[in-house]
């Protein structure tokens, strides 16, 4: 399940992720059955593979343009049910679950905004994360889930955001 929704087919195994991006293209056979990571381009490809769903990419050039290209899409996104984003850059892999644009009638840092979307924080679960449920307080305090300044992104790294679509009745 996904946000109340019933996933549009089983939960594939790791195999299954890397032969469907061997069947599409993306890999060579070698791959499947390597410890090689994915990034959001590959996941694209097998939400489209293995059920049929379209996602949208973002480019972002550049870390520190984060908040002058993603943030009001991620809040857009957002704000008409769409789901995790998945954003992989350099050799890091995140999901981003919010976004808080602020106000432009609310001083930050005493200061009021020309550009709310330069102070924009991301609401961040590390995909990577292992461990027993129920272990919460381990989570945000070692910031495997919080919210994260503009800065988290590295400035001089390239990003591809993959964007889940919007929650339909039974479907993803």
């Amino acid at each position: 399940m996904w946000q109340g929704e019933i996933m549009p087919g089983p939960i594939p195994s790791l195999t299954d992720i890397q032969s469907a991006l061997v069947r599409v293209g993306d890999k060579p056979k070698q791959f499947v059955g390597s410890r090689q990571w994915i990034g959001s381009m590959e996941v694209s490809f097998c939400l489209e593979e293995l059920y049929g769903v379209t996602s949208r990419i973002l480019p972002v050039s550049r870390g520190c343009d984060m908040g002058s290209t993603a943030a009001s899409v991620l809040a857009q996104h957002f704000s008409t049910g769409g789901g995790p984003v998945m954003i992989g850059g350099g050799q890091l892999a995140h999901t981003i679950i919010g976004v808080q644009i602020p106000d432009v009638s609310t001083p930050v840092g005493g200061e009021f905004l020309d550009k709310p979307s330069s102070a924009a924080r991301y609401l961040i679960i590390d995909p990577h994360f292992t461990g027993p449920s129920g272990q919460l307080k381990a989570v945000l305090d070692k910031g495997w889930c919080g919210w994260k300044e503009a800065s988290f992104w590295k400035a001089d790294v390239f990003y591809n955001l993959c964007f889940l679509p919007a929650v339909r009745s039974g479907r993803v």
